[in-house]
């Protein structure tokens, strides 16, 4: 393992019971492959010390990915501070890390966009990450944090069918492996 820059991720969202840990348990195997160290965490803004649902663990299991031990964290202030990257499953989970406080704007992006903006920019090179993501997140102006709209979401499959755990997955999944290609070339 690189263990030079530990690089500490949040994901957000609603219930930090579905994608945010879908997302957190991806990265970490997905940073694992690259043999890079790092922190992940996730927190919701609602449903704290819950398990995730069934589908949510079944889909992770399909992945070779136990998530079974997950409970439910909300998120803080202090998670948004210490995080050298924030990445909300959807623009409202931004705007809500945001408010905690605007000072750390141009580490906070949905999950999309930061794959979009990473994609645009190349990989990462002769930079720290906490620096590239500062870099991309010069790129907007606090007004328009969280306002990409619904193509810059991942959708809620809470309580709803296996076949949208599924699909979120897949996003996710997708979305974390274009922005890891890219901090770690």
């Amino acid at each position: 393992m690189n263990t030079d820059e530990l690089v500490r991720t949040l994901f957000i969202c609603t219930g930090n019971i579905c994608r945010s840990p879908m997302a957190e348990y991806l990265w970490r195997r997905g940073a694992e492959v690259r043999s890079q160290s790092v922190l992940t965490l996730s927190g919701g803004l609602a449903a704290p010390n819950e398990p995730s649902p069934p589908h949510a663990l079944a889909v992770m299991a399909d992945r070779g990915i136990d998530m079974s031990k997950h409970r439910s964290s909300t998120l803080s202030a202090a998670m948004v501070a210490n995080a050298d990257l924030v990445l909300g499953m959807t623009g409202r989970h931004v705007r809500e890390a945001a408010v905690l406080d605007l000072s750390h704007s141009t580490k906070i992006f949905t999950l999309v966009e930061f794959g979009r903006l990473s994609a645009a920019a190349g990989p990462r090179v002769g930079e720290t990450v906490p620096d590239y993501v500062a870099r991309l997140g010069r790129t907007r102006s606090i007004g328009q944090l969280g306002s990409g709209g619904k193509i810059d979401d991942i959708g809620d499959p809470y309580k709803r069918r296996k076949s949208l755990y599924r699909k979120a997955a897949v996003a996710i999944e997708a979305e974390v492996e274009v922005i890891l290609d890219h901090l770690y070339p």
